[in-house]
């Protein structure tokens, strides 16, 4: 008995309506092959389109992928004859031991990379050849074959997204890509991202296979001091090539085993990224290997000074304040370190460079008459993500103006105290800057007893409350002093505590209107401060305190307690 009779199309146009009749009822593949028509295709590139959607609808593959391929058409540098890639793409997406649900996803990866090389200014049209795309494929697996172990980054995808897409990586480089993820997996590809998309030492010069292959080896070596510690590294501003040679990091191995030794597992995270913060931050980070010369002498001064201190720091609970203190020996020697903690009650020597430290330690010791203005910085001893780490990097260039001074304190006794103190001694202030984690109504200077320091919230932190105290210091300012703010959200409004400050002290203030990453002086050639400029984030819960991710300039300045300006 003969078969049916097969359907002749006497044109490709008919063949064409008939396969997109037979894919009518999903209006996503209709929505899809308008974005394409939108691009001005040939009739076989059009079939070739229909033949890749009907590879789609075969796999049962969701909208998610229709949703992404109808993007990747919208975009410019898509043109119609790459669509027999795209094919290319969906034949060999799958591994022989894949899962149904592992081909959809690694579809989807596929084609959410493409779409971030598309958004590379270095991308090119002719650049995505089956080779480049096999590559690209090979490295998707690489890294889902990783990514199915006990350490699993479920982000994976989206830092390898982030590079692609990133305009300091050139495209050309996609075999680099996969060298990563063939020799240092998950690991590896998190340190490039860092490097690629946050460091503001890379340069895409460096980008090379000795590289690489110098960048996994690293992992590899750090991999027993924690991922992160070496990613802090890599975002210094200071990160160089040579810091992935041995040499370095047997150093940085051996700060972080001497830091993190002897805590117990639920002090050793927060401790891990704080060391990570110093190093992400201090511009100095040569100095490693002096600060493990001289790590036990900072130790046992660090206990010595804190035992005979009315208000112990501890320091034999805080293998970082031991950090601190060998900076201290190996940067500016013993005496100085001993009269500074003594005088200003510095015990944070890694947030100020070695040459903020001698200025202030001069600017405290010289008999020699000094006409300059005089400008006192009080940070606090409440840090609990490190941030004054970089905040203190900034300071060095206000000596050229200014007679610098830094104290830290930890309650609000105490800084009242230094202020008059200090004034007392070397004259009144020209220009205060006060530094502490802030809210609208208040700044952290010492620890309360909720946060496991012996103060209450009143004796810890200046607030709305303190206004009598504020007044009783304000004979230790010039008539219109400067008065600098780095403490988030201590400037959103009439209300906050800056504006407080401001009236009190009948001052020029400066304050951020939200939370805050960094602090900017804005210096004339003399180094006087003209303004200054912070940047307000959306916090990122992982690199919030590094000023990493989208960020804007935002500042309220008050006049004797008004508002007079604000700027975006």
């Amino acid at each position: 008995m003969a078969g049916p009779t097969p359907v002749a199309f006497t044109t490709k146009e008919e063949f064409l309506k008939q396969l997109l009749s037979s894919l009518s009822y999903d209006s996503s593949v209709i929505q899809v092959f308008k974005e394409f028509e939108k691009k001005k295709p040939t009739i076989d590139q059009k079939l070739e389109f229909v033949k890749l959607v009907k590879i789609i609808s075969n796999n049962s593959i969701d909208d998610h992928t229709l949703i992404q391929l109808k993007n990747i058409v919208k975009h410019l540098s898509f043109k119609p004859e790459m669509i027999g890639k795209f094919q290319f793409i969906f034949v060999n997406a799958q591994d022989s031991h894949d899962s149904f649900n592992e081909f959809h996803a690694r579809s989807n990866d596929v084609l959410s990379a493409i779409g971030s090389l598309f958004e590379n200014p270095n991308f090119k049209s002719e650049m995505l050849t089956e080779q480049f795309i096999a590559k690209l494929l090979d490295t998707i697996k690489l890294l889902s074959r990783d990514n199915r172990r006990d350490d699993r980054d479920i982000d994976v995808f989206s830092k390898l997204n982030q590079i692609l897409v990133n305009e300091r990586f050139n495209p050309e480089k996609i075999d680099l890509i996969l060298f990563v993820a063939q020799n240092g997996g998950i690991k590896s590809l998190g340190a490039l991202k860092v490097l690629i998309v946050e460091s503001p030492a890379f340069k895409s010069e460096m980008l090379d296979a000795s590289f690489v292959e110098k960048l996994c080896a690293a992992v590899k070596f750090t991999k027993d001091i924690g991922g992160r510690i070496f990613q802090f590294v890599l975002i210094n501003p200071n990160f160089r090539v040579e810091m992935l040679n041995e040499s370095f990091l047997v150093e940085l191995r051996k700060l972080a085993k001497n830091v993190l030794s002897g805590l117990d597992r639920n002090e050793a995270p927060d401790n891990y990224d704080k060391l990570g913060v110093v190093l992400a931050a201090n511009e100095n980070l040569w100095l490693i290997q002096s600060v493990n010369a001289h790590y036990s002498e900072g130790k046992k001064l660090a206990n010595e000074l804190s035992h005979n201190s009315f208000n112990a720091f501890h320091a034999y609970r805080d293998p970082l304040m031991y950090m601190n203190f060998a900076y201290a020996i190996a940067t500016i020697g013993e005496s100085k370190t001993r009269e500074l903690y003594a005088k200003l009650g510095i015990e944070y020597f890694m947030r100020y460079k070695p040459e903020t430290l001698e200025i202030v330690y001069t600017n405290l010791t010289s008999s020699k008459e000094n006409q300059k203005p005089v400008l006192l910085v009080a940070f606090n001893k409440n840090d609990h993500n490190g941030a004054f780490y970089f905040e203190g990097m900034r300071l060095k260039d206000l000596g050229k103006y200014y007679r610098l001074f830094i104290v830290e304190v930890d309650s609000e006794k105490d800084f009242y105290g230094k202020v008059s103190n200090l004034s007392s001694t070397f004259g009144k202030i020209n220009t205060l800057v006060i530094g502490g984690h802030g809210k609208p109504d208040l700044i952290k200077l010492g620890k309360t007893k909720e946060e496991g320091g012996k103060l209450t919230k009143d004796e810890a932190y200046l607030n709305l409350t303190d206004e009598e105290d504020m007044q009783s210091i304000r004979r230790y300012l010039v008539s219109a002093p400067t008065v600098i703010l780095v403490s988030c959200s201590t400037g959103e409004n009439q209300k906050s505590i800056g504006a407080l400050l401001s009236r009190v002290w009948d001052a020029r203030l400066y304050a951020p209107s939200s939370p805050s990453l960094q602090t900017f002086y804005d210096l004339n050639r003399e180094g006087k401060i003209t303004g200054v400029s912070y940047n307000v984030v959306s916090p990122d819960p992982m690199f919030m305190v590094l000023g990493l991710g989208d960020s804007h300039t935002e500042i309220n300045e008050f006049l004797k307690g008004v508002k007079i300006k604000k700027v975006k």
